[in-house]
């Protein structure tokens, strides 16, 4: 915490230090040097230090580790193409590891202008064999994040025809149409969300939310009630369920 703050030539003789320590083969001496760069916000020169440390290690799962901190370590230094292709290189290594893929895919749906090289990185991982349930949550974060909703709810439907009892799949593409205010669709997708899990208190408010935007008060005022029997203290449950009984007297007289 203090480095940054201390003389340049106090900073200099730290890194000479540990640049010694790296080259007599101490051990640990390439992460502290990383970390020193990085308290020191020389994030191109830590991705640097763990790029070479994948280069010479020959273990491949310390290899792809280290590729991944590379591709971190060039993300903050806002070298988008190292970073994507020292990801690359993990995954190239370690073709069947799900969380790999994941990442790859985010950083390529959030640097890329379309969605279209993400999808190649989804149908390649499902060459690999990993998990196409997965990709396709996975994607379908990444493209709600950019904002494409036809391309999140087209790979979130693909993914509940794999599994189509997914509380996970039902419960983001329910998000979805209420943050697009597609109140008929949400409210269907959430109220499968109930029937999966009638306990959960969160999903009949979401109904709740739902049947309100397309004006079914009495429907909205029983899963409102349903949200606050099962948890009566949730004050946007009470402050919700208040404010549609106001609307609803309003609207009678």
């Amino acid at each position: 915490r203090i480095v940054p703050w201390l003389p340049v030539e106090e900073q200099a003789a730290i890194e000479e230090g540990l640049r010694w320590a790296l080259t007599a083969g101490k051990g640990g001496a390439r992460a502290s040097l990383g970390q020193f760069y990085a308290a020191l916000g020389r994030f191109g020169d830590q991705a640097s230090i763990y790029e070479d440390a994948a280069r010479v290690e020959n273990r491949v799962r310390e290899k792809a580790s280290w590729f991944v901190q590379a591709s971190q370590a060039y993300h903050r230094a806002q070298d988008m193409w190292k970073a994507e292709q020292t990801l690359r290189a993990a995954v190239a290594l370690m073709p069947s590891d799900p969380q790999l893929y994941q990442q790859l895919v985010h950083h390529v749906a959030a640097t890329e202008p379309t969605l279209d090289a993400a999808k190649v990185m989804v149908a390649e991982g499902i060459g690999n064999g990993l998990d196409p349930f997965e990709l396709w949550v996975g994607f379908a974060a990444a493209a709600q994040v950019k904002r494409d909703f036809p391309a999140a709810k087209e790979a979130l439907s693909r993914a509940l025809e794999i599994r189509p009892e997914s509380l996970e799949a039902h419960t983001r593409l329910g998000h979805l149409y209420l943050q697009e205010q597609n109140f008929d669709r949400a409210a269907l997708v959430w109220r499968k969300i109930t029937d999966l899990k009638p306990a959960d208190a969160s999903a009949f408010y979401h109904l709740g939310v739902a049947e309100r935007g397309r004006y079914r008060f009495f429907e909205a005022e029983k899963a409102f009630t349903r949200a606050l029997a099962l948890q009566p203290n949730d004050v946007t449950f009470q402050r919700e369920y208040t404010a549609l009984r106001e609307l609803m007297e309003k609207r009678v007289s």
